[in-house]
């Protein structure tokens, strides 16, 4: 999904947050004219970070554990990446978009089989 803007954004956000069992309520860390960062809490020492910029388009979804990315989602304009759970340096082409929910359904995989 393409968001069209930053309300947009902190809409899904906030929504499928509130509806997933994982993770604390949505807080607000950034906002700006044209970007988004948007953080929930799984643990004490685990996060996810949502961040979108209106203007270029840039979004990206990241699990952070004791303040390490260990699986991120990017989209640097028109082209999205995934950096893996199993190796999180790395920049791995995607061809389809991810949206929230999707990433959030690869976390919710990830919980369950005790990997986080």
């Amino acid at each position: 999904m393409a968001y069209l803007n930053i309300n947009e954004f902190q809409d899904v956000i906030f929504r499928e947050s509130i509806n997933w069992k994982f993770g604390q309520i949505p807080i607000l860390i950034k906002l700006t004219l044209s970007s988004i960062k948007i953080r929930i809490y799984l643990t004490s020492n685990s996060f996810i970070d949502s961040f979108f910029n209106e203007t270029t388009g840039h979004t990206s979804f990241a699990l952070i554990k004791d303040n390490q990315r260990i699986l991120g989602i990017n989209n640097t304009g028109n082209s999205w990446h995934i950096h893996p759970f199993d190796n999180p340096a790395i920049h791995k082409p995607i061809r389809q978009e991810v949206d929230y929910k999707k990433f959030l359904k690869v976390i919710e995989n990830l919980i369950k089989e005790n990997k986080i």
